[in-house]
């Protein structure tokens, strides 16, 4: 409890506390004062330093605390300012690589030119102008959107053509490579002459018998048949050698057998492809042994002349 004197001063000097219950410094220098006694000099300058010392302190504070909200503000503009040339800077990227996009796969910058697809191999059979017909259905179509696959499947179609390798010549050009069937034999039909491969595949037609290519004779009619005569020609050929087969005049045979007429006349009944170096053997000692106009080696353990 403030004494009566405490209580007078405090009433007439108007003291107040704090938020926390504390006297101000100035009044509490005030207390200090006996009543009814003048302040000294000194205690008036005490008074005064702490009352700059408040005001300096609030004001130091209060510069602090601006200087704070400064900053933030400065770091918060900032950030604004980075996020904005992000945003500017991903936009920027999705616009060029759309243009990249748009001039490669849409523009006529690398649009096909027919005029400007070559053959690089095989154009000594097949012509450049027979290949840009085929492939023109994808003129001015960009090169990236172009399929070589289906390029490489529509040139197989050409007869002469065993398979087709399709490369993209920047900026609107194309290089074709041509792997060509070889001419193996030749059947005549109807007047002309049908020319093979060794798959059994028909090439070309031709007036006159194709040159370096063997006369075969298919008897069978059925198609499949007669695919399976020409690979079984194949087949026995391939094992010949040079010297026999200078004597091979005609190759027959209806599919699963084969018949090789010689140049005398003399017919060969080889069979089908099974032993072939062993029949190989057995014919060129009866040919040299045994004159005859027939020669059965389908069984070479057991070969029949007559």
């Amino acid at each position: 409890m403030l004494s009566a004197r405490e209580s007078a001063l405090s009433v007439g000097l108007g003291r107040k506390t704090t938020a926390t219950g504390e006297v101000t410094l100035v009044e509490e220098l005030k207390l200090s004062q006996p009543v009814g006694s003048k302040p000294s000099v000194a205690s008036k300058l005490r008074g005064y330093v702490a009352a700059a010392t408040a005001a300096s302190t609030f004001k130091s504070k209060n510069h602090q605390s601006s200087e704070l909200e400064e900053r933030r503000l400065e770091v918060r503009r900032a950030k604004l300012r980075s996020y904005s040339w992000l945003g500017i800077s991903v936009v920027a990227g999705l616009l060029v690589v759309g243009g990249l996009v748009w001039a490669v796969f849409f523009s006529t910058l690398f649009a096909l030119n027919a005029q400007q697809i070559t053959v690089v191999k095989g154009s000594e059979k097949v012509s450049p102008a027979q290949v840009q017909t085929i492939l023109r259905k994808w003129d001015g179509v960009p090169l990236p959107r172009v399929s070589t696959g289906n390029m490489e499947a529509e040139l197989a179609s050409i007869p002469l053509v065993k398979s087709a390798e399709v490369s993209r010549s920047w900026p609107n050009g194309l290089e074709i490579s041509l792997d060509l069937r070889v001419p193996v034999f030749s059947v005549e039909e109807a007047g002309q002459w049908q020319i093979y491969d060794t798959e059994g595949v028909q090439i070309e037609t031709s007036p006159v018998i194709a040159e370096g290519t063997l006369r075969a004779e298919l008897t069978a009619t059925d198609p499949q048949k007669r695919v399976q005569a020409l690979q079984l020609m194949a087949q026995v050929r391939s094992q010949l050698d040079v010297e026999l087969l200078e004597e091979v005049a005609v190759l027959r045979s209806e599919g699963s057998l084969l018949e090789i007429v010689l140049n005398s006349g003399a017919v060969v009944k080889w069979g089908d492809a099974s032993d072939t170096p062993f029949k190989l053997k057995v014919l060129k000692v009866l040919l040299g042994q045994v004159p005859a106009k027939l020669y059965d080696v389908s069984v070479p353990a057991k070969p029949v002349t007559a």
